[in-house]
């Protein structure tokens, strides 16, 4: 072996020996070292992210009111054509969801099993665990119309808005697929996505989705 092979072979060897005698805790560094740095660190997260739910949510138009400014209340089904009639559509219970949580509201939490039938005992697990931290299932339909989790959602956290916006609930156009009689809604006081009949013309009011 050659000198200058020999020296390229020891410079390797003592760069091999720095590497193996890094402490692990310099590979772990923390993002933050105080308590205070922390909790800054955290409000600029939270602030960046309330900036980039304003692009992920949809904006949702006033709610609808009659000729005396009366908020009207009507069925998912006549809410659902009041909206197509002006060119928009009902929001998802997945828009109203991250409409919820733009206001405070924990959020969405996406399932592992995406479209496996929720009967599965892997999928039952899931939500037992995601109810232990407060997430709820909303559910959907995949390609087999089988029942599946199309994601959970907490609440924790909401913040009503004033006047009306917290006062009424909001039909949404995602029909519950353990019967077609009912409809997710959100209810503006609490931030819950609630269900109920679609025929119900006395309880939720309207705000179909803005064109942008």
């Amino acid at each position: 072996m050659t000198s200058n092979l020999m020296m390229k072979f020891s410079h390797l060897s003592m760069l091999g020996l720095l590497v193996t005698s890094i402490p692990t805790s310099w590979a772990q560094t923390p993002v933050c070292n105080t308590l205070k740095e922390c909790n800054q660190l955290k409000a600029k997260v939270e602030a960046r992210i309330q900036e980039l739910l304003k692009d992920e949510t949809l904006s949702l138009g006033d709610i609808v009111k009659d000729a005396h400014g009366k908020v009207r209340t009507m069925n998912q089904y006549d809410a659902d054509k009041y909206c197509k009639s002006i060119g928009s559509r009902l929001p998802t219970a997945r828009e109203l969801a991250l409409y919820s949580q733009s206001l405070g509201a924990r959020g969405i939490l996406e399932t592992s099993y995406s479209g496996i039938d929720s009967a599965s005992s892997k999928v039952q697990t899931e939500i037992t665990q995601m109810d232990k931290e407060g997430y709820y299932p909303i559910y959907t339909k995949n390609s087999a119309e089988k029942t599946v989790v199309d994601f959970y959602f907490n609440y924790s956290g909401y913040q009503r808005p004033a006047g009306d916006l917290g006062n009424y609930s909001f039909w949404s156009s995602s029909v519950h697929p353990y019967s077609s009689n009912f409809a997710y809604y959100l209810y503006g006081y609490d931030g819950v996505i609630y269900f109920d009949y679609r025929s119900y013309d006395d309880l939720n009011a309207v705000r179909c989705v803005r064109s942008r």
